[in-house]
């Protein structure tokens, strides 16, 4: 899990994230702005099911929001060791570069 703490609102960093999983290439599942949920999905491989990959985004106070991502392996993987962290990582850094 890799969370980042946005002086925006909950508008922006919502959009911003809905941006970000699509040029990470994800497919949106669902997604929720009232409750702050997006649950997406990324590919699948040769030795991979995919991930799951959810947002939780969270009003701190006036104008900060706060995204939370969460990436797990779906299923039983052959390797992967590490991609969540990476995709996490990565997804992050995606909304911030929007968000700015």
């Amino acid at each position: 899990m890799k969370n980042k703490l946005f002086s925006k609102s909950k508008q922006i960093v919502y959009d911003a994230c809905l941006i970000a999983l699509e040029k990470f290439n994800c497919k949106i599942l669902s997604k929720d702005f009232d409750t702050g949920l997006i649950k997406a999905k990324k590919g699948v491989g040769l030795f991979a099911y995919g991930h799951a990959i959810d947002i939780g985004i969270q009003v701190k106070e006036s104008q900060k929001t706060e995204a939370i991502v969460t990436s797990n392996l779906i299923g039983i993987q052959v390797f992967g060791w590490g991609t969540d962290s990476e995709n996490e990582e990565e997804i992050v850094k995606l909304i911030t570069d929007i968000v700015r």
